[in-house]
């Protein structure tokens, strides 16, 4: 990729010439230099009011250059192997109550195999994920319930099974008893929820479920963080429903509560949903082997159960 073709990327994902030009420690004027090479091959690349934009031929450059990129990442990163230089740098893309949960097993597994692999962890959503995966910015995401794209090579790891959770005290208020392991789904009205927002990926599930049992669950809060909706389910607030992977932090909690404030998982009869759990790369790039180990310590760790 040529010199003008980075400066071109740079632009488009500061949408401003100027804060490129700041970035690469170079005046406005000889950026625009580079950029009217490029426009004298491809034509208008961005317009600069009243706002900046690509134009369409601004947008195909990109997409393209976005493409080589990683194609070259991938070039790279084969010749290190073909010297067997097993080291190199991996960024990898996670929602951070996901990484509460896995990282502290997968790490330590995966870097006692690839320990000259520095691993940078972005904890963040699946929008920025997916727009980092696309942009070449990151090597792998986990996915949850992910969108399939023709760009997207998708490694499932688990279906994962939905469970409701309540306290000693409101199962006892609302006379369930905590040793069994199903709930029937007639009694869930009998309870408040704390639920997840309406556009969550977790959320429909839950409401199409209620819709196919006929059933109104009474919404005390709504709170898009499965750990707080734990804590605040452990305070005899209210129940909530989580992935099953999430009740890793029950047991936790568990460990300092009061008998009456201790949580308790159950599934709901009927509740057949459940939430695909993958790692994501993107199709163009070259799976060395410190990512293709990477996405084989998920997939060993997932299968002796989280």
């Amino acid at each position: 990729m040529t010199t003008a073709q980075q400066y071109f990327m740079l632009i488009a994902k500061e949408k401003s010439l100027a804060r490129a030009a700041e970035q690469l420690y170079i005046s406005p004027q000889n950026l625009s230099n580079h950029v009217n090479r490029l426009e004298k091959e491809y034509g208008t690349l961005f317009m600069r009011y009243p706002h900046f934009r690509l134009t369409p031929a601004g947008e195909a450059l990109l997409s393209t250059l976005q493409k080589i990129s990683i194609l070259e990442q991938g070039l790279d990163t084969e010749l290190k192997e073909i010297k067997e230089e097993m080291s190199g740098n991996l960024h990898f893309g996670i929602h951070v109550i996901r990484a509460h949960c896995y990282l502290p097993r997968v790490m330590p597994a995966y870097l006692k195999r690839f320990p000259n692999v520095h691993v940078t962890v972005y904890y963040q959503n699946m929008i920025a994920n997916e727009r980092m995966l696309l942009n070449g910015e990151l090597d792998a995401f986990f996915g949850v319930d992910v969108h399939p794209l023709p760009e997207f090579r998708v490694i499932p790891l688990e279906n994962e099974p939905i469970f409701f959770v309540a306290s000693t005290r409101l199962l006892q208020k609302n006379g369930v008893d905590q040793r069994e392991g199903m709930l029937e789904y007639e009694l869930l009205p009998r309870f408040s929820f704390l639920l997840s927002p309406p556009d969550s990926q977790f959320r429909p599930k839950i409401d199409r479920f209620c819709g196919s049992m006929g059933i109104v669950l009474p919404e005390l809060m709504t709170i898009s963080d499965f750990e707080m909706q734990l804590i605040l389910a452990s305070k005899d607030l209210a129940a909530c429903f989580c992935p099953k992977t999430i009740l890793s932090r029950i047991e936790e909690l568990n460990l300092t509560m009061p008998e009456d404030n201790k949580l308790h998982a159950f599934r709901v009869n009927h509740l057949t949903a459940s939430t695909d759990l993958s790692i994501v790369v993107h199709q163009l790039a070259f799976l060395s082997k410190p990512l293709k180990g990477f996405v084989d310590t998920f997939k060993r760790e997932f299968e002796n159960g989280f």
